[in-house]
């Protein structure tokens, strides 16, 4: 079934062509290699060496009978029907374009053929772009945008660790909406889709603040409950007002994908802890030996910071900051806080 329906597009094709009046056999050679209506499509230089034809020659033939197509407007129901369903889905990989047309009952015809075909017979165009190196379909005129979109989503994922397509979406301005940002997302390998809609770039995952965070979170303790790895990442973001609070449902579903973590129902364990003195500054190193030298449980607001600036020689403003937001404090009722361990 699919190799007849593939024969009839390229079939239809070649009716057109017929169609609009292309009689010359060599003329309608050119064509058919051109467009790849026989095996796969042919560069100008390969069909110019078969016939003896210059390229600049073969171009003209193709112009020539694009204007013939433009005013005729020849009738192809198969063509429009496989670009409805790729359209449909775009943006989308080159190479799901085949089985996006398979899946449908259209065989034989891959992406490059399908707009070759659409470009020819001046039906509803599509463009590749090659986005984070995966060559991309989408609608003509919408690259730019798509490369827009991962530029974003980059600097995002550098920023935020976790984010969401509506993120991306409100500062664009290109008129894609949050699927079709989904979507892209989602074909591309470097990027993961988390509980809640959030993604998150694997390429930039060490560097970004989320891991940052998080190997604060880690670096004196290996296993900690979940609420309480949140409640210490969120810490860290409050101190930026567009740093949403990570929800502990999108945290659970990026654990489960990891493989540096671990988690065993509420408990997650860290494989590599990474030491104190690498990942946090001076001031947060000032405060770990405040609570460990200390004997009690937990310190009030006032000893903590008094300590801090008394025995470690941190300023009160680095000592006040770092108590309120760094991932290794934890506050509990009444302005107690204790390291997280």
């Amino acid at each position: 079934m699919q190799g007849t329906k593939g024969a009839d597009l390229r079939a239809e094709a070649l009716r057109a062509l017929t169609a609009i009046g292309v009689a010359d056999s060599v003329h309608r050679d050119i064509l058919v290699r051109r467009l790849g209506l026989r095996g796969r499509p042919m560069t100008l230089q390969a069909i110019g060496e078969r016939h003896s034809y210059t390229k600049q020659r073969i171009q003209q033939i193709e112009s020539d009978t694009a204007r013939l197509v433009k005013t005729a407007d020849p009738h192809l129901p198969s063509l429009d029907r496989a670009l409805t369903l790729v359209c449909e889905r775009v943006p989308t990989a080159a190479g799901n374009v085949r089985t996006i047309l398979q899946d449908h009952g259209i065989g034989g015809v891959d992406c490059e053929r399908l707009m070759r075909l659409a470009d020819f017979f001046n039906r509803q165009r599509l463009e590749l772009q090659t986005i984070l190196g995966r060559r991309m379909v989408c609608e003509a005129g919408r690259g730019e945008g798509l490369r827009n979109v991962t530029e974003i989503a980059e600097r995002l994922g550098w920023r935020f660790g976790l984010f969401t397509p509506e993120q991306i979406q409100r500062q664009l301005n290109n008129g894609l909406d949050a699927t079709q940002i989904r979507g892209l997302l989602a074909s591309l390998s470097n990027y993961r889709f988390v509980d809640g809609g959030m993604v998150y770039s694997r390429r930039l995952l060490e560097r970004s603040s989320l891991m940052l965070n998080l190997n604060k979170v880690f670096c004196i303790r290996s296993e900690l409950a979940i609420d309480d790895v949140a409640d210490g990442v969120n810490r860290a973001r409050r101190q930026k007002r567009k740093k949403p609070p990570l929800p502990v449902t999108a945290l659970r579903s990026f654990f489960e994908q990891e493989s540096d973590f671990r988690l065993d129902h509420d408990i997650v364990r860290r494989r590599k802890c990474p030491r104190p003195e690498k990942v946090l500054c001076s001031s947060e190193l000032g405060l770990l030996e405040v609570f460990r030298a200390s004997e009690a449980a937990t310190l009030s607001f006032e000893d903590a910071v008094h300590e801090a600036c008394l025995r470690e020689g941190i300023s009160r403003e680095a000592a006040v900051y770092y108590l309120q937001h760094s991932p290794i404090i934890k506050k509990h009722g009444r302005g107690r806080y204790s390291l997280r361990n």
